[in-house]
């Protein structure tokens, strides 16, 4: 498998609202998978899109935000709770 630092890493959580229901819910649950894998959740970045930026998935001012997030919060992961493609 992989080795976990014991004190877990500082996380960056991002989901995103693409109007599939229960935003709120699958928030919730992603928080505890993320602290039950070893994170230390540190901030959460969220927003409303209609569907997925073909180039960045988040879109750019996102994709800003998310990197001035993790940066200010010293987030050694940013973990997304969607499937995303290389």
């Amino acid at each position: 498998m992989f080795d976990r630092p014991a004190t877990g890493e500082s996380a960056l959580l991002v989901q995103l609202d693409f109007g599939d229901g229960d935003y709120a819910e699958r928030l919730a649950e992603f928080k505890l998978l993320a602290a039950s894998a070893g994170a230390s959740v540190k901030a959460v970045a969220g927003g409303r899109r209609a569907r997925p930026d073909a180039a960045t998935f988040a879109g750019k001012g996102k994709v800003a935000e998310i990197g001035d997030l993790a940066a200010a919060q010293v987030a050694d992961v940013v973990i997304f709770n969607h499937e995303l493609s290389p």
